[in-house]
């Protein structure tokens, strides 16, 4: 009697432990039996990955390409990055009082212009003589930000200011606010002479403005009194 109670709890034990490494096997694996899900791509091992380059934090801002092939971006990491657009690796870094989301813009003597959080803009001298002319997808359909179509005649490159992608009415940076008090020789150095004049108000057209509610405009006007920005407003 005593040999058969020991068998059948010997046996109960077996059959528990079994269950529960069945049920763990089944919770490792997921739902209906499948595996957990892993990327379905490794991008190392993709045909046309070339390489990647980790910022400390998370990348909104787009990125621009120098003559010489220098690919400038910004992080959340408060920085602004030139990495070696071949190798993908770093040639330097520069930070910044705060997160750097906006896209930088090249000038057609390589200065690097960048907007921060920090409420600050901020020009770089770099290597590179302006910019990449090649199919870089962004706002114009070429680094150059003109629009104009392949194999046609190379404009006048365009005034930072006009290719830099603005917003109204969000914070400190944004240009309604950010030009306030400036002179009108700083105006004219970042956007250029005006393309249309009404007395005091300079206006440039071709812009890239946003405001808090999305709305899109693409005529900034400056409003000015002895030379000094007194208000800045934006037609669509």
């Amino acid at each position: 009697m005593k040999s058969t109670f020991i068998a059948l709890l010997a046996l109960c034990l077996c059959l528990g432990g079994c269950g529960k490494k069945e049920q763990l096997k089944e919770a490792e694996s997921g739902a209906e039996g499948q595996p957990k899900s892993k990327p379905k791509v490794d991008p190392a091992k993709h045909e046309k990955f070339l390489w990647e380059f980790e910022t400390g934090r998370g990348v909104e801002s787009s990125p621009a390409i120098g003559s010489d092939g220098t690919v400038y971006v910004g992080s959340y990491d408060k920085k602004l990055y030139a990495i070696n657009g071949k190798t993908g690796v770093k040639l330097w870094e520069f930070e910044t009082g705060d997160e750097v989301k906006s896209s930088p813009a090249i000038g057609p003597d390589g200065t690097v212009y960048v907007g921060s959080n920090d409420d600050e803009l901020y020009a770089l001298k770099t290597d590179s003589k302006g910019l990449a002319k090649s199919p870089w997808p962004m706002r114009g359909q070429n680094p150059q930000r003109t629009g104009r179509v392949s194999g046609a005649k190379a404009p006048v490159a365009m005034p930072p200011g006009k290719a830099f992608a603005w917003t109204t009415g969000v914070n400190q940076q944004s240009l309604d606010r950010f030009y306030v008090g400036k002179l009108q020789a700083q105006v004219q150095k970042f956007f250029g002479k005006p393309d249309k004049t009404q007395g005091e108000w300079w206006g440039y057209i071709g812009m890239n403005i946003t405001d808090a509610q999305g709305n899109k405009y693409s005529t900034a006007w400056f409003g000015f009194s002895n030379g000094v920005v007194q208000q800045v407003r934006f037609d669509k």
